[in-house]
């Protein structure tokens, strides 16, 4: 897959706009170990979980509510911190 965001330039015209692509949030999962790597499937699974605000298990093995103000939440943290310098 080809990265949406590169470097911070790619972040920032990204992370200003009102409408987010699911590439984003697909960037997100695999960067931090995801193993789907098919973005049809990972689109499906992400809007079923965005509708029906499922718990999830997060890294720290304790749930966790997922809806899409929470990945949204979730996907900004990472690339802030990602490309913070």
């Amino acid at each position: 897959m080809n990265k949406l965001i590169n470097n911070k330039q790619d972040w920032e015209s990204i992370k200003n706009n009102q409408n987010y692509p699911i590439e984003l949030f697909f960037q997100y999962y695999l960067e931090n170990n995801g193993i789907i790597q098919d973005i049809e499937i990972f689109s499906n699974i992400f809007f079923q979980g965005c509708v029906n605000q499922v718990v999830i298990i997060n890294n720290n093995i304790y749930p966790s509510n997922f809806n899409y103000q929470s990945a949204i939440k979730k996907t900004f943290e990472y690339f802030e911190n990602k490309f913070k310098n």
